[in-house]
């Protein structure tokens, strides 16, 4: 499988990821963000399950597609949830700390090393995605939507 991990490594995600990106704006604009957030995180973290669970190659691309296409909406709502919970003069630490989660997620990552060797990569993906499936559920439990344009200036 070496030979194609350009292909699901980068292409199918990259593709899915911006592409769908495009439209995830417009789409959270229109949306409860709060269930757009929990339900892309659920779904993306079912595709983790979905590739540690399958025997077809066509399939486990397919989950990588899948990845990208429901990633794609998190920035969307999650600045918007960020502009409605916060005034604009802590706007710019909420977005950077929440610009942080992305780089600390992707250190954390490096951990999937020791998981792979306690469970095979195919347990990782199914222990990775259950804590994701909980923590997209914790999300729509717990994130409470915002009124949307609270702090906008009168005009």
């Amino acid at each position: 499988m070496i030979p194609y991990y350009g292909l699901i490594a980068s292409i199918l995600f990259s593709t899915s990821y911006s592409t769908f990106g495009v439209f995830a704006g417009d789409f959270s604009s229109k949306v409860n963000r709060k269930i757009l957030l929990g339900l892309s995180c659920v779904l993306w973290s079912a595709t983790s399950l979905g590739v540690g669970s399958v025997n077809s190659f066509f399939v486990f691309c397919l989950m990588r597609f899948l990845l990208g296409v429901f990633c794609s909406s998190i920035g969307p709502a999650s600045y918007s949830l960020i502009a409605d919970y916060f005034p604009p003069s802590y706007r710019s630490t909420a977005n950077a700390i929440e610009n942080a989660g992305v780089y600390v997620g992707a250190g954390l990552s490096s951990l999937c090393v020791i998981l792979i060797g306690m469970f095979g990569w195919r347990g990782m993906y199914m222990v990775c995605g259950s804590i994701g499936v909980l923590l997209g559920l914790l999300t729509l439990i717990i994130v409470k939507e915002p009124q949307r344009g609270a702090f906008d200036l009168a005009t």
